[in-house]
C-alpha cells in the first residue's frame, strides 16, 4: 500500500471477506479489523471500502444481506483502534432480475451508518430485458442521496468477449448498454470525454468524469 500513498481515493481492503474466509481461517476470526486498522495506518487520508456481493442484488443470500453486513462492519469498528475509521460501504451490484424495492430498502438500511456507498461492479446479466434493468437500477442508485458512485463491470477480453455485460462491441461501437449509459449521463449533465490511450493502452481520466454522481 505504501506504494501507492496518496494517489488513491479509496482501497477495497479485503474483498469479498463476508462469503469467504480465507484470512480468518489461517490467521484469526480478528484478522480482517486488524487489516483495516493496518490499512489505515499506511494510508490515513483515504476511505477504506468493504466491498461484497448480493447485498442489495438477492434477498435470499444470508453470507452478505444488508444485516450481516452491518454486522461486518461493527465488527470493524469495535476492534481497539478501529472506531473512528473512515469506512465506505461498496456493493458489488451484479443483478439478473433487479427487485428494486428491495434494493432502495437495503441502500436505506446500509445508508444509516452515514458511510459513503459505491457500487462497484454494476453489471446486469445477457437478457431480454438487460437495458431496462440497467437503467431502472441506475436511476435507482443515482437517485439516492448516499450513493455516491456507480463503476460498472463492462469490460470486454479481446479473446473471450463478453462476460456479463458490455457497453460496446469489439469495434467500440455502442451496444444498447451503452446508449442507455450515454442518454443517462446526457440527461443527468455529465459532459463525454475523449482521449486516447498512451503506447501501453491505458487512458488517465480526471477522477469526476468517471463517476456518476
Amino acid at each position: 500500500m505504501s506504494r501507492y500513498k496518496g494517489q488513491l481515493i479509496a482501497w477495497d481492503v479485503v474483498n469479498e471477506n463476508m462469503h469467504f474466509s480465507f484470512f480468518e481461517s489461517k490467521l484469526g476470526e480478528n484478522i480482517s479489523a486488524k487489516i483495516y486498522n493496518e490499512a489505515h495506518r499506511v494510508d490515513g487520508n483515504v476511505t477504506l471500502f468493504l466491498n461484497e456481493y448480493n447485498t442489495i442484488e438477492y434477498s435470499g443470500d444470508g453470507s452478505a444481506n444488508p444485516t450481516k453486513y452491518l454486522q461486518k462492519l461493527r465488527e470493524i469498528q469495535n476492534y481497539p483502534g478501529n472506531s473512528g475509521l473512515p469506512l465506505g460501504i461498496g456493493l458489488e451490484s451484479h443483478f439478473t432480475t433487479p427487485n428494486l424495492p428491495y434494493v432502495r430498502a437495503s441502500i436505506d438500511t446500509l445508508a444509516a451508518t452515514g458511510f459513503p456507498i459505491w457500487l462497484t461492479e454494476l453489471d446486469v446479466s445477457c437478457q431480454p430485458l438487460q437495458t431496462q434493468y440497467l437503467e431502472q437500477i441506475l436511476r435507482e442508485a443515482h437517485s439516492h442521496p448516499k450513493v455516491e458512485g456507480i463503476m460498472m463491470w463492462t469490460g470486454r477480453d479481446p479473446n473471450k468477449g463478453c462476460w456479463r455485460m458490455c457497453l460496446t462491441d469489439s469495434n467500440f461501437k455502442n451496444l444498447p448498454t451503452g446508449d442507455v449509459v450515454d442518454k443517462l449521463l446526457q440527461e443527468w449533465g455529465l459532459r463525454r470525454i475523449e482521449g486516447t490511450t498512451d503506447t501501453n493502452g491505458s487512458l488517465k481520466l480526471p477522477f469526476s468524469m468517471v463517476i456518476m454522481k
